[in-house]
């Protein structure tokens, strides 16, 4: 898999123009080609690595681009950390599979700041109603500041359903605060 360095454009349209391309996470394959898609369970050693969003300020997006199986990683930092309103932790993942294919997302969050995701509670997408897998996650305040660092290591992984993947029939992925 390819690593991604955050440092994306902006918009996703992939045209480099600087308004939000997206990060590619599948291994190169030539156009038009069929590659295996088996799907294997447990983190591995070298995830497509977003980068950092803010979990309880700012508008961060991340738009991510595959066509096999993908586990990307970022970290959500808490950022407003005033005494007496602390503000709830969150973000969304909203996966898009192309026509005539079906991706699966999962989630999963650590428990600590600096830990591991992987050794967490796994959360799996539900469908909306435009058929976009999505993973939402709230954590950290609710009420009132904790007093604590609600950081955290998110790891979401892109599960095929079949058994091969078009190069040219790509997925999408986005991610912001919710």
């Amino acid at each position: 898999m390819a690593t991604g360095d955050g440092d994306g454009d902006g918009d996703g349209d992939g045209d480099g123009d600087g308004d939000g391309d997206y990060i590619p996470c599948s291994e190169a394959a030539a156009p038009d080609t069929n590659v295996p898609c088996d799907a294997e369970f447990g983190c591995p050693d070298s995830p497509c690595v977003l980068g950092v969003m803010s979990g309880d300020s700012g508008d961060d997006v991340f738009y991510v681009q595959g066509y096999d199986e993908a586990w990307i990683e970022f970290r959500v930092t808490e950022d407003d950390l005033s005494a007496l309103n602390g503000v709830g932790m969150s973000f969304i993942a909203q996966l898009t599979s192309p026509p005539g294919e079906d991706f699966n997302l999962i989630g999963m969050r650590s428990v600590a700041p600096n830990s591991d995701p992987c050794a967490s509670t796994i959360t799996q997408s539900s469908q909306n109603v435009v058929g976009i897998d999505q993973v939402a996650m709230y954590w950290g305040e609710s009420s009132g500041a904790n007093g604590e660092d609600d950081t955290r290591e998110v790891s979401l992984h892109v599960v095929p359903t079949s058994a091969e993947c078009n190069s040219d029939r790509a997925w999408t992925l986005r991610v912001a605060r919710n």
